[in-house]
C-alpha cells in the first residue's frame, strides 16, 4: 500500500488570515481545515519554528498526522507521526534536531515543528497531511517552504527628479530596491509620517526573489519647496537603508507693490518711490517705467525672506525738485522670475504737484458784537491758489454745511476761493467760536477762529421767597432773579399802594449762553395782621438792548389767632337721666379756627357747627355745639374738652367743663385678701372689702348665710369702708357672706356675696382596737379621719412597709386586709392620714398572732464515748409561749430514770444521759406542744470518730506584700478536738508546705475559719491574669475613644498592658497604646483615651494584652465602631411657671434652667458611648417649652431616641417631670418622632 504524506507548516504572524469556522471544514472543503505561510526564512545555525492551525470538524476525528520532506517522499522518509490520542513521534534521523508539539482545544489545534539549529539540508519544502475519519474519510494538507534570505542589491535607487520643479507641475518620485529574497518592503516618508498614497509593487520569481518599488506622485505647490521626502527599504521586518530627497520648487507669488506716494506734493519737494516684489524662488528682478518719459534707474534694497523658502526683492527711485511740469507724471514697476519666464506689473501711480494760495485766509463781515435776532453774514477768502483752495466753515468739529463756497480760476486753474456763512443770531450763539479752514489738494494750509459776542436778555425775572401764608410776627425774604442777560441786567422793586422797598444785590451767577443772572433781595420783618394782602413785584432792565421785563405780582397772606374761646351751657350738678347742651366759641382767627370736642376717657362727641361771624383784619369767629342726653352714673365726673385750633399758626386754645351726675349705688363687688377663698387655712387672717359705684358715697352692711343672718363673733365690720375682717379663721367660719350698699337714692340697696372655704389638717377619729388571731386567719383593720379637704395621703403601714387598702366613698375611711396572716406579720399596724395641710395624724393598733411551736436550729449530732455523760438540747418558740416538751426513741417515750434526766424550762428542753452504753446510741425525737399544735425534731447520739472534710475554701483577698486572706468551713469534727493545717505547693512541684495550723475544739461544730497567711514573694510569681471589664466609656466623630479595663493578677511582676486594634475581617492586630503596671499595683483599673483619627471609619475589635516576665494574658475582644456622629433635635414641655427672663440666653435664669435640663438629658444619653453632650438652644412659653440638641454616634441614634421616648412615656426625663404630648425628639429638624 502506498501512503501519501504532505507537510504543512503554519506560521501565525501579523496579517495572517485565521482558519474558517468549524462548519466550513469537511470532505467538501478540506482546504478550509488547515492553513499556514508559504515561505519561511531561517538563518543557518539558528533555531526556527514552523506552525500551522487545523480544525477537527464536528462528527470527525483525526486518524493520523504525518510530516514529510517532499523531495525525499519517494523514499518514504518520515519526519514525524502522530496517532491521536498521543504525543508526536519524531523519526530517528531527526531526533535531537526537530521537536514537534500538538496543542489546543477539542476543535481548534496548533501543530508546531521546531528545528533547533537550521542546516543547509533543512532548507526545503515541508508538507503536513491529516487524515480524518467519521461519516466519510478525507485528507487535508498544507505546505511551507523553509529558505534563506537574500538581501537586495542595490538596496535603494531614486528616479523622477533632478534639480528642480515648477509650482503647479505633477512630480512622480520612484524608489527601487533590486533582487531581494523575499522582495524588500519600500515606503515613502515625510518626517515621521508615512505617505500612504505611495503605490508599492514587486516582481518575485518562483523562489520569491525579485525587485520592489514605491511610486509617490505629488501635485507641486510653493509650500513643497525645501520639503524633504525619504525612501525606506526593509526586509523581513529589518530596515536595510533610508535616503532623503529635498525638493526645489520654482515660484513667483503676487504682483509687486509700489509705495512712497500718499497724495499731492508741493512744488520744489521730493519723492522716494519703492517697488517690492512678491515672494519668489529664485529671487525676482525689478525694472521701472515712466509713461511718456525716460525709464528711471532704481537702487536695489536688501532682500528679505518670504514664505516657503522664497525671497522678496525691493528697489527704490528718487524724484527731486518736482515742479508744475511734473504734475500728472505716471510711474509703474515690473518683477520678473527668469527661470519661470514670468513677469508681473505693479499698479500705476500719478503725481499731483500744487501751488499754495497767497494770502491763504481773510475773514470779513463781523466787528465787536451783534444783537440777538439779527442776521450775520461771515465771509472767508483764500487768494490765487493753484488749483483754487477749498474754503470751509466749522463750529468745533462740525462742518457748517449751510456755508456757500465759490471760486474763480483762470486758464491755468489758478484763482480765488470764497465761503460765506450766514447766521440768524440767537442768544445760544453768544461766545460760540466759528473757524475758517483752507486746504489745497487735500492738504490743510491754515485755519482761523472767530468768537461771537451776542447781546440778549432771556425771560422775565422770577420772584421767590414766598411759598404761602406766614404767621403773624414772622418774616419774609423776597428774592428777584433776572433771566440770563448779556450784558448783566439791573433790578428795581415796587410795592403796590406803598413805598418802593430798597433791595440788596446778591452775587451774580453764570447764565445760559455766556450771560449773567442778576439777583436782588428785600427783607420784610415782623409781619402783622395789617400786612395781610400786601402786593410786591420787581423789574429787570438790559440798558444796551433798551429792554425791561416785570416779574409776576406776589400777594402776602398773614395768618393769626386772637385768644378768647369759651364753653357755655353748664351751671352745676344734674341728676341721672338729665340732658345738657354745651357750646364752644373761638377767638378771632385767620384762617377760621377749627373746633373739636373730646371726652376724657370716653368717645369723642360729635359737634354741630354754628354760623361763623366776622372778626377784625379779615379774621373769623367759629362756634360749635354738642348735646348730652340721658346722663347716667358713668357720666359722673366726665370731662368735656373744647379745643380751638388755627393749624396755620400752630396755635390752639382748650377749655374744659366737668359734669357732676348723682346716682344710686351700682356694681357692688367684693374682693378679699387672700383672693383665693378656696384655699383658706385655720389660723389664717381674712379681710374682704365691699365696693360700689355711687354719688354721693354709700354705706355697707355684711350678713352670713342669709340676708338677715348674723356674722360670727370673730367678724369685725367697717360700714363706711365696707370691710369685714377675721384675724384668725377657724373651721366654723366656712360659709356664704353677703354685702349690701345704700346711699339714700332709689333704688335703695344692691348686694354681692362670697363663699369662704376654710381648710384644716387631718386627725384620726377612730381605729380598729387590738386583735388576737390564729396564724393563717384573715385580718381587717379600719381607720377613720376628719379633715378639709379629705385626706390625699391615707395609708396603713407595718414595720415601714405600706399595705394596700380600700378608701370609703367619702374618702374619710381606709380599710386594709391581711390575708392568711403569718406569725411574722404580728405586731403594731399604723394608720397615717394627711391632706397637705399641717403635719397630718397617725394612730396604731396591735395584732397578736397565735401559732404552734417552731424549732430553733440547734446541733443535731452529739458524739460521746462509752461511759461518758452527754446532754442533747431541743429549743422551740410559740404563741402562746406555754410549751411542753416530750422525748422518745424508736417510738418509746423517754422518762426520767437513774441514767436519763429531762429538764425543760420555757423554750428549752435538755436530755442528759449518764454513763453512755452501746445501746444508748441512736436517734432521739423531741416534740414541743403549746395547745395550738405540736412540732418535732431529731437528735443523734453517736460514737466518737474522724473529722469530715472541710468545704468552701477560697481566697478572700491578697496584696503586694503577699498577705493572703482565706476562708473555709470545717466539717463535723467527730466529737474530738481537731487541728486544721493550711498547706501550699508551687505549680508543678510535688511537695506541699505547711504554712499555718488552727485548732477546733470538740465543742465547736461546723466552724467557719477566716485566717491571714504571710507568704514569701517567690511563691506568687507567675504569668499575669486576664484583663477584664473592657468597656468603651465614650467616643466621638473625631474617632477619639476612651476605654477602661481592670487588670488581672500581675503574678507578682511588673506588667505591660498593650491596647490592640484590628479592623473587622483583618488578620493582624495593631498596637495603639501601651501602659505599665508596677507589681505593687494589684488589680489596677485603667482609664485610657485613644486617638484614632488616622483610622478609617468602619467596624473594629479592640482587646488588651497583659505581658510580664512569666507569660501573656488577653482580655476578651470587644467590638468598636468608628463612625460619624448624629445630632438629635428635641423639645420638652414642663408644666411649671413661665419666667419672662428665660427668653434671654444671656440671663442667669436661662443659664440656671438650661444647666438643669442639660444635666437630666445627660442621664438619658450618657449611657451611649458616642454621647458628646446636650445643649438647650431656647425656651419658649407654653408653661415652659425648651428646644435642645444632643449628639450621639450614628449607630446609636435610634436607640438613643427610643431611650428618650421610654422616659417620656413614664412622664419624666431624668428627674424632670415632663408633659408627654409636648415632648418630642427627632434625628432631623423636620421629622419629629
Amino acid at each position: 500500500m502506498c501512503h501519501v504524506y504532505i507537510l504543512v507548516i503554519f506560521l501565525w504572524l501579523p496579517g495572517w488570515v485565521l482558519l474558517q469556522s468549524v462548519d466550513e471544514c469537511g470532505p467538501s472543503e478540506p482546504e478550509s481545515c488547515m492553513t499556514g505561510e508559504h515561505f519561511v526564512y531561517g538563518p543557518i545555525g539558528q533555531p526556527r519554528e514552523f506552525s500551522f492551525q487545523y480544525i477537527i470538524p464536528s462528527g470527525f476525528t483525526v486518524l493520523q498526522i504525518t510530516i514529510h520532506k517532499p523531495r525525499v517522499f519517494d523514499s518514504d522518509i518520515l519526519i514525524s507521526l502522530i496517532l491521536p490520542p498521543g504525543d508526536p513521534i519524531v523519526a530517528g534521523p531527526y531526533q535531537g534536531n526537530i521537536n514537534v508539539t500538538d496543542t489546543g482545544t477539542t476543535n481548534n489545534r496548533t501543530l508546531t515543528l521546531k528545528i533547533l539549529a537550521v542546516a543547509a539540508d533543512d532548507l526545503d519544502s515541508y508538507k503536513v497531511r491529516i487524515q480524518y475519519t467519521g461519516d466519510d474519510v478525507f485528507v487535508a494538507t498544507a505546505i511551507t517552504v523553509l529558505t534563506q534570505r537574500v538581501p537586495p542589491g542595490p538596496v535603494l535607487t531614486f528616479s523622477g527628479y533632478t534639480t528642480g520643479v515648477s509650482a503647479g507641475q505633477s512630480l512622480t518620485l520612484t524608489c527601487t530596491s533590486t533582487q531581494g529574497k523575499p522582495p524588500a518592503q519600500v515606503t515613502w516618508w515625510k518626517g515621521d509620517v508615512e505617505q500612504q498614497q505611495a503605490v508599492y509593487s514587486n516582481t518575485p520569481d518562483a523562489s520569491n526573489q525579485g525587485d520592489a518599488m514605491s511610486v509617490l506622485t505629488l501635485a507641486v505647490q510653493p509650500a513643497n519647496n525645501q520639503e524633504t521626502y525619504q525612501c525606506r527599504v526593509s526586509q523581513l521586518g529589518t530596515e536595510l537603508e533610508r535616503q532623503d530627497l529635498q525638493l526645489n520648487v520654482r515660484f513667483l507669488i503676487g504682483q509687486p507693490s509700489l509705495t512712497g506716494y500718499s497724495g499731492p506734493v508741493t512744488s520744489g519737494s521730493s519723492l522716494n518711490l519703492t517697488c517690492t516684489s512678491g515672494n519668489s524662488n529664485p529671487p525676482a528682478t525689478i525694472t521701472w517705467t515712466r509713461v511718456g518719459g525716460a525709464a528711471p534707474t532704481g537702487t536695489d534694497q536688501p532682500q528679505t525672506d518670504g514664505q516657503h523658502g522664497g525671497k522678496i526683492t525691493s528697489q527704490q527711485i528718487s524724484l527731486t525738485n518736482l515742479q508744475a511740469r511734473d504734475n500728472g507724471a505716471q510711474f509703474k514697476c515690473t518683477a520678473r522670475n527668469s527661470q519661470l519666464g514670468q513677469s508681473l506689473n505693479s499698479s500705476m501711480i500719478t503725481i499731483n504737484v500744487r501751488v499754495p494760495p497767497n494770502p491763504i485766509l481773510t475773514i470779513s463781515g463781523y466787528t465787536t458784537g451783534v444783537s440777538a435776532g439779527q442776521s450775520l453774514p461771515l465771509t472767508c477768502t483764500s487768494t490765487q491758489g493753484k488749483p483754487p483752495a477749498q474754503v470751509t466753515w466749522w463750529k468745533g468739529d462740525v462742518k457748517q454745511q449751510q456755508a456757500v463756497y465759490s471760486n474763480t480760476p483762470d486758464d491755468s486753474n489758478q484763482g480765488d476761493a470764497v465761503s460765506v456763512l450766514t447766521l440768524a443770531v440767537q442768544p445760544a450763539n453768544n461766545q460760540e467760536t466759528y473757524q475758517c479752514r483752507v486746504s489745497q489738494l487735500g492738504t490743510e494750509l491754515e485755519r482761523q477762529d472767530l468768537q461771537l459776542n451776542v447781546r440778549f436778555m432771556t425771560g422775565a425775572p422770577s420772584l421767590t421767597g414766598y411759598s404761602g401764608p406766614v404767621t403773624s410776627g414772622g418774616s419774609l425774604a423776597l428774592t428777584c432773579t433776572s433771566g440770563s442777560s448779556n450784558p448783566p441786567a439791573t433790578i428795581s422793586w415796587t410795592r403796590l399802594g406803598g413805598a418802593a422797598p430798597t433791595g440788596t444785590d446778591q452775587p451774580q451767577t453764570d447764565g445760559q449762553y455766556g450771560g449773567k443772572i442778576t439777583s436782588q433781595q428785600i427783607r420784610l420783618t415782623n409781619l402783622q395782621a395789617r400786612d395781610n394782602g400786601a402786593q410786591f413785584k420787581c423789574t429787570a432792565t438790559n440798558s444796551q438792548l433798551g429792554q425791561s421785563l416785570d416779574s409776576s405780582i406776589v400777594t402776602i397772606d398773614v395768618r393769626f389767632y386772637a385768644e378768647g374761646s369759651r364753653i357755655t351751657g353748664y351751671s352745676g350738678p344734674v341728676t341721672s337721666g338729665s340732658s345738657l347742651t354745651l357750646t364752644c366759641t373761638s377767638g378771632n382767627s385767620n384762617p377760621p379756627a377749627t373746633i373739636t370736642w373730646t371726652r376724657v376717657g370716653g368717645a369723642a362727641p360729635t359737634g354741630t357747627d354754628q354760623p361763623q361771624t366776622d372778626g377784625q383784619h379779615g379774621g373769623k369767629i367759629t362756634s360749635q355745639q354738642i348735646r348730652l342726653t340721658n346722663l347716667q352714673a358713668q357720666d359722673n365726673g366726665a370731662q368735656f374738652n373744647c379745643t380751638v385750633t388755627n393749624s396755620a399758626v400752630s396755635q390752639s386754645e382748650e377749655k374744659t367743663v366737668t359734669i357732676d351726675v348723682q346716682y344710686a349705688p351700682t356694681n357692688v363687688q367684693v374682693t378679699c385678701d387672700p383672693r383665693d377663698l378656696s384655699d383658706l387655712r385655720e389660723g389664717d387672717a381674712l379681710v374682704c372689702t365691699c365696693t360700689a359705684g355711687s354719688n354721693p358715697a354709700a354705706w355697707y352692711n355684711w350678713t352670713m348665710d342669709s340676708p338677715a343672718g348674723p356674722l360670727p363673733d370673730a367678724a369685725v365690720v367697717d360700714r363706711t369702708a365696707g370691710t369685714v375682717t377675721f384675724s384668725t379663721l377657724d373651721r366654723a367660719h366656712s360659709g356664704e357672706y353677703s354685702c349690701t350698699a345704700n346711699n339714700g337714692i332709689s333704688p335703695e340697696a344692691t348686694s354681692d356675696n362670697i363663699t369662704a372655704y376654710v381648710k384644716y389638717p387631718a386627725s384620726i377619729t377612730s381605729i380598729t382596737p387590738p386583735v388576737t388571731v390564729d396564724e393563717y386567719d384573715d385580718v381587717s383593720l379600719t381607720c377613720t379621719a376628719d379633715s378639709n379637704p379629705a385626706p390625699d395621703n391615707f395609708s396603713w403601714t407595718m414595720d415601714g412597709t405600706t399595705l394596700t387598702g380600700t378608701t370609703s366613698a367619702d374618702g374619710f375611711s381606709l380599710t386594709t386586709t391581711i390575708t392568711a396572716i403569718s406569725y411574722q406579720q404580728a405586731g403594731t399596724y399604723t394608720c397615717t392620714a394627711g391632706n397637705g395641710i399641717g403635719t397630718g395624724d397617725s394612730g396604731g393598733t396591735n395584732v397578736t398572732v397565735e401559732y404552734y411551736p417552731k424549732m430553733y436550729a440547734d446541733a443535731d449530732r452529739y458524739p460521746a464515748a462509752i461511759g461518758a455523760d452527754v446532754s442533747m438540747q431541743c429549743s422551740a418558740f410559740a404563741v402562746p409561749n406555754r410549751i411542753t416538751f416530750t422525748w422518745s426513741k424508736n417510738g418509746t417515750t423517754v422518762t426520767n430514770s437513774s441514767r436519763l434526766t429531762i429538764q425543760s424550762s420555757g423554750e428549752t428542753s435538755v436530755l442528759t444521759i449518764s454513763r453512755v452504753v452501746e445501746g444508748a446510741y441512736g436517734t432521739y425525737n423531741c416534740t414541743a406542744n403549746n395547745g395550738k399544735g405540736s412540732t418535732s425534731t431529731t437528735r443523734t447520739l453517736q460514737p466518737l470518730g474522724p473529722p469530715e472534710s472541710p468545704t468552701g475554701l477560697k481566697v478572700l483577698s491578697k496584696d503586694t506584700e503577699f498577705e493572703v486572706l482565706i476562708t473555709w468551713t470545717a466539717g463535723f469534727n467527730g466529737g474530738l478536738n481537731t487541728t486544721h493545717t493550711v498547706q501550699l505547693t508551687k505549680a508543678g512541684a510535688d511537695q506541699w508546705e505547711n504554712v499555718g495550723s488552727w485548732e477546733q475544739n470538740a465543742s465547736l461544730q461546723l466552724r467557719t475559719f477566716n485566717v491571714t497567711l504571710y507568704l514569701s514573694p517567690e511563691v506568687w510569681e507567675g504569668p499575669p491574669g486576664n484583663p477584664s471589664g473592657l468597656t468603651i466609656l465614650s467616643k466621638n466623630a473625631k474617632f477619639e475613644v476612651r476605654i477602661t479595663w481592670t487588670a488581672g493578677s500581675d503574678g507578682g511582676l511588673d506588667t505591660t498592658h498593650t491596647v490592640q486594634l484590628t479592623k473587622a475581617g483583618a488578620d493582624q492586630w495593631e498596637d495603639v497604646a501601651t501602659l505599665e503596671q508596677n507589681s505593687s499595683e494589684q488589680r489596677r483599673t485603667f482609664n485610657k483615651p485613644l486617638d484614632l483619627k488616622a483610622k478609617e471609619a468602619g467596624d473594629y475589635q479592640i482587646k488588651i494584652t497583659a505581658r510580664n516576665a512569666r507569660g501573656v494574658a488577653w482580655s476578651d475582644p470587644m467590638n468598636l465602631k468608628l463612625e460619624g456622629n448624629q445630632r438629635l433635635y428635641g423639645r420638652m414641655t414642663r408644666d411649671v411657671n413661665w419666667v419672662e427672663a428665660l427668653k434671654d440666653k444671656e440671663s442667669a435664669e436661662f443659664e440656671q434652667e438650661a444647666a438643669l435640663w442639660e444635666r437630666n438629658l445627660g442621664r438619658v444619653f450618657s449611657a451611649f458611648a458616642g454621647y458628646e453632650g446636650a445643649i438647650v438652644t431656647q425656651f419658649s412659653q407654653g408653661s415652659v417649652v425648651g428646644d435642645f440638641e444632643a449628639v450621639v454616634a450614628q449607630s446609636e441614634s435610634q436607640d438613643a431616641i427610643a431611650a428618650f421616648q421610654t422616659q417620656v412615656n413614664g412622664g419624666s426625663v431624668g428627674d424632670l417631670t415632663v408633659v408627654r404630648e409636648g415632648t418630642t425628639i427627632s434625628d432631623t429638624t423636620g421629622n419629629i418622632h
